[in-house]
């Protein structure tokens, strides 16, 4: 596999939700997705303070974001190596949003006073409709604030912006507000699942700093200059 494909690959790690920098929770959140192609991924996040970590099974490669520092870390584990990015600012998303002409009510949200529980957490259930989709969620106000399919302010740093341009609706409506989302689950007009995320495994507590940095042995790298990849911008 070369390095241009171990990039392309490691941008999957980011599709997971985060935390954002205030909450308090510590701690791993395991969550399988599995996407319209039927093939599932197994997320390990770790969360300490104002940083959190993604690892994807079968991946040669792990995401750390700092949240106050608006850096991301990418480890490349075969070359034990890491290199260190911007993240987008809140304003380039909403520049952006601005740009696609959509706003925050563009959206169709229920809420169906449904609750259940899930892992021990008490879940709120939100339906969002999207032209003929409909995506079924389960939020649990104790684990934090949603912050999308992608990095802190959304979007995909390998080139892309999710946050403006494609991303689901269900996940521009829930972005920054309380609450993290145990189970989502899309079906299309004709009620076949098109995408399913959930939570199977939350673990509190236990995290060292060095559980969320780049292990000692790995030396910075610095990504050339690739048409199309535009990271951080």
């Amino acid at each position: 596999m070369n390095l241009l494909t171990r990039f392309i690959i490691l941008g999957a790690l980011l599709l997971a939700p985060v935390l954002r920098a205030a909450d308090s929770f510590e701690g791993r959140i395991t969550m399988t997705m599995t996407p319209s192609n039927g093939k599932i991924m197994t997320i390990n996040q770790t969360i300490k303070g104002h940083v959190l970590r993604i690892d994807t099974a079968g991946m040669e490669g792990g995401v750390i974001m700092d949240m106050d520092a608006r850096t991301m870390t990418i480890l490349l584990m075969k070359q034990k190596a890491y290199m260190v990015r911007p993240m987008p600012t809140a304003e380039d998303v909403r520049s952006k949003a601005a740009e696609a002409g959509r706003t925050e009510h563009d959206t169709d949200v229920e809420d169906t006073g449904k609750t259940d529980t899930i892992l021990g957490y008490k879940c709120h259930q939100f339906l969002v409709k999207d032209g003929d989709k409909v995506t079924e969620l389960w939020i649990a106000p104790a684990l934090g604030t949603f912050a999308g399919l992608g990095q802190q302010g959304g979007g995909n740093p390998f080139g892309r912006s999710r946050s403006s341009e494609t991303a689901a609706k269900w996940e521009r409506v829930f972005k920054g507000k309380a609450g993290y989302p145990m189970r989502v689950i899309t079906h299309d007009a004709s009620g076949a699942q098109t995408f399913k995320l959930e939570v199977t495994n939350v673990q509190k507590g236990g995290i060292m700093d060095a559980d969320v940095a780049p292990p000692p042995d790995f030396k910075p790298f610095q990504m050339p200059n690739i048409p199309g990849m535009n990271f951080g911008g």
